[in-house]
């Protein structure tokens, strides 16, 4: 240890923190009973660590994890790499039971529904985390990861799911919680943690990105980030930026600032990405008809594997041979205004026959005499009527057919479906009534 003294109090400084061996932490190592729905299951590592930390108070379960892939019966937990706390390459083995649990309704876990006030960054929009993390803690019996936010909250009130894939609650179960919004104040930094942003795409590297392009970088960088609560400080240079919070801000202490660095990557000319512009065959319903956009999109992707197809799209309206592919407006990746003519083939789609006539049972067909077996025509209007992709001009009646059933096969030399496909359908027949 080494002192220094301010004004009479001594104030001891360790000069190196010690690392501990994790076997002097973890000294529990008998889990006890984990509970789950599927004991033929292995427990997930969350739930391990869990009951570990539950067993072993002084743990830093942010520090370890479990290493490979746990048994019905015992799991191995490690240091993680970088880990702060503890020597790393230590390890130890913990065991426990699994006892069978059935899943049960969320509406028994989530059962206090008013969340009262939760304090926001956003006034305007809450986030799920920030949701989330209320109604666990007003339920604190609920496992916050086997839920999730459904569609987007209000203002006032939010639908709370389970997760598909569950191995706590039933899923389709859902609750309402309803809250009332008040505003949080943070320092800055809590919610720029991260202040690399990585790369910027500009025109020109030589100059400067605009403020709003830092800002977005810092919003991908940082979701939690309210943009309308910050600015960037003076002029940024071609590799860093202040970003600062507003002075009328609610969301941040006023006067709080951070540096944020980037690289900046020039935007990139259209047909330096797509090199391959003969996109070969597309697959379509119908070959007298032009392709989709998408379908010509998803072709050009396919041949260019590094296209963002996001900021592209086709110009005007296809052929049955080529296309123009064009910059969007706006791309952040690039140039805009470039475009490039593709060209390709069609091909017919060619399926088998039991992927239009799914549905066989062809319910009644109106006949002048129940003694007499349907024509072919009306054995195939009936399929039709039933299996509306059926294209009934590449299929046909095969043999003679009954009074309850038909097969229907595929012609030879069509070019929607597999030759020598076929498909049994049955049927009722009922005279007409006037």
């Amino acid at each position: 240890m080494t002192s220094s003294s301010i004004v009479g109090c001594e104030i001891l400084v360790p000069e190196e923190y010690e690392k501990v061996a994790l076997d002097t932490v973890i000294t529990n190592l008998d889990l006890g009973k984990i509970e789950t729905s599927d004991t033929s299951t292995a427990p997930t590592s969350e739930k391990i660590l869990n009951f570990l930390r539950t067993k072993n108070s002084k743990l830093d379960i942010l520090q370890v994890e479990v290493d490979g892939t746990p048994s019905l019966t015992e799991a191995v937990i490690k240091v993680k790499s970088g880990s702060v706390s503890y020597i790393e390459g230590g390890s130890v083995t913990v065991t426990f039971t699994l006892n069978s649990v059935p899943k049960i309704n969320i509406t028994t876990v989530i059962t206090n529904l008013d969340l009262g006030e939760i304090l926001v960054l956003d006034i305007n929009s809450p986030s799920n985390a920030e949701i989330l993390l209320t109604v666990q803690s007003k339920n604190p019996s609920l496992i916050v990861t086997q839920v999730e936010v459904d569609g987007t909250p209000s203002l006032a009130e939010a639908v709370i799911k389970v997760k598909s894939g569950s191995t706590s609650y039933i899923e389709g179960g859902s609750v309402t919680v309803t809250y009332t919004l008040g505003q949080k104040t943070v320092a800055l930094n809590e919610s720029i943690k991260e202040t690399n942003l990585g790369e910027i795409i500009v025109d020109d590297i030589t100059i400067a990105p605009t403020n709003d392009q830092i800002l977005a970088a810092a919003k991908a960088k940082n979701s939690s980030l309210v943009l309308s609560q910050v600015e960037v400080d003076g002029t940024p240079s071609l590799t860093e930026a202040v970003i600062k919070v507003k002075s009328d801000a609610v969301s941040y202490v006023v006067g709080n600032t951070i540096n944020v660095t980037y690289t900046l990557v020039a935007k990139v000319a259209l047909n330096s990405v797509v090199t391959v512009l003969e996109l070969g065959e597309i697959v379509v319903d119908d070959t007298t008809i032009a392709p989709t956009n998408d379908q010509i999109l998803a072709a050009a992707k396919a041949k260019n594997s590094n296209l963002d197809t996001s900021q592209v799209e086709v110009d005007g309206s296809p052929s049955l041979t080529e296309a123009v592919i064009k910059v969007k407006s706006g791309s952040t990746s690039y140039v805009e205004g470039g475009s490039v003519t593709v060209t390709y083939t069609l091909g017919q789609k060619t399926v088998a026959l039991n992927e239009s006539i799914k549905e066989t049972n062809l319910g009644e067909i109106v006949v002048d005499d129940t003694t007499i077996a349907p024509t072919n025509d009306q054995i195939l209007a009936a399929a039709k009527a039933k299996n509306s992709n059926l294209d009934t001009s590449q299929v046909e009646v095969d043999g003679t057919p009954s009074l309850i059933e038909a097969t229907i096969k595929v012609k030879s030399g069509s070019v929607s479906y597999i030759e020598g496909g076929s498909v049994v359908v049955t049927y009722t027949l009922n005279t007409a009534t006037t």
